[in-house]
């Protein structure tokens, strides 16, 4: 009988322990890979806001989160506060001159602009946060409330809104920085009014609003279009529709998704519904939801994280509330519900 060479057994021997360390390395890997994906992802709670507040302003400017205005059990507000995240701690700043809710809040070029808002007001307003002052500049031309702003290249675009409690505006307000001056561009295809907003590539996306009903007698009405307005060419352009109705809905945009959360969609009710839409494919896959349900909310994206602020969540009696939420945008995106 032959038996084995030394050579050969050791041989056999290396080769075992690169399998055991192979095996090793492999269960190592998957023990990786399945704590990643069964890591829970949720929403964290923050300092509350010093005040309740709904349907007012919050902005990230000068390295810090601002909650501005908006209204509450005690009527309309002009308070500002600056939150800053890395100490989570709010502090009290000038207030703006005047009590507003529903108006266009918009950071840009390391201030903030308060225009129009409750009720039907023309007033423009802008905060320099270094000297913790607000200032007058040009009134809008057409005053209106419950309307959204975003800025782009400089100018800084009001649409829509409600000029009275009848008349759903489609106009394009445009307020340009340099000059202190507005002027009207191209009109929305459709008159909207609590609609959600972002900007993306020098387009600006408008999601969902409130609308004329079908009889056109009410201004309440509900809407699910998306428009697309494109700041170069001065066009409009309608892209399809929501999954549900939106209003009083909380928006952002991180990349080229954008996170819809909160607000009143197909009921009466507030959702704590999050959708995310993608702007390369215009397809939808639902996020993971808010703690409970808010409408009339801030959202603001700040160093690849979501914070939502304020709101109501009751649309009986709009309760208000002082919640700050966070939570990681990446998590949010990869964690579906």
């Amino acid at each position: 009988m032959n038996m084995p060479s030394v050579y050969t057994v050791m041989y056999f021997r290396k080769e075992e322990d690169m399998i055991v360390k192979l095996m090793l390395m492999l269960l190592a890997l998957y023990s990786s890979i399945y704590a990643q994906s069964n890591t829970t992802v949720e929403w964290e709670s923050h300092a509350k806001t010093p005040n309740e507040m709904y349907a007012g302003g919050f902005v990230s400017c000068d390295d810090a989160l601002y909650s501005i205005g908006g209204g509450s059990n005690n009527g309309f507000l002009r308070s500002t506060y600056k939150y800053e995240p890395t100490t989570n701690q709010w502090t009290q700043k000038a207030s703006m001159q005047t009590k507003r809710m529903n108006t266009a809040f918009v950071s840009t070029n390391g201030k903030i602009h308060a225009i129009a808002g409750d009720s039907f007001l023309d007033v423009h307003e802008v905060y320099d946060p270094i000297k913790d002052e607000w200032s007058l500049l040009a009134p809008i031309p057409t005053n209106v409330q419950h309307v959204k702003g975003v800025a782009v290249n400089g100018k800084i675009y009001v649409m829509g809104g409600l000029e009275t409690w009848s008349i759903v505006s489609n106009k394009n307000q445009v307020y340009d920085t340099k000059t202190d001056s507005w002027l009207e561009m191209a009109s929305m295809p459709i008159g909207k009014h609590n609609y959600s907003s972002i900007v993306h590539d020098d387009n600006i996306y408008v999601f969902g609003g409130g609308v004329y009903d079908a009889d056109g007698e009410s201004i309440w009405g509900s809407n699910s279009s998306i428009e697309v307005y494109d700041t170069k060419t001065d066009t409009w352009d309608t892209i399809g529709n929501m999954p549900t109705s939106l209003f009083y809905g909380g928006i952002v945009v991180y990349g080229d998704e954008v996170i819809i959360l909160g607000g009143f969609r197909d009921t009466d009710a507030p959702e704590a519904r999050v959708d995310i839409f993608s702007l390369k494919t215009h397809t939808w896959r639902k996020g993971l939801p808010l703690p409970k349900g808010i409408v009339a909310l801030g959202a603001v994206e700040y160093n690849d994280q979501l914070y939502v602020s304020g709101g109501a969540d009751s649309s009986q009696t709009w309760h208000t509330n002082r919640n700050l939420y966070q939570i990681s945008i990446k998590a949010l995106l990869k964690n579906i519900d």
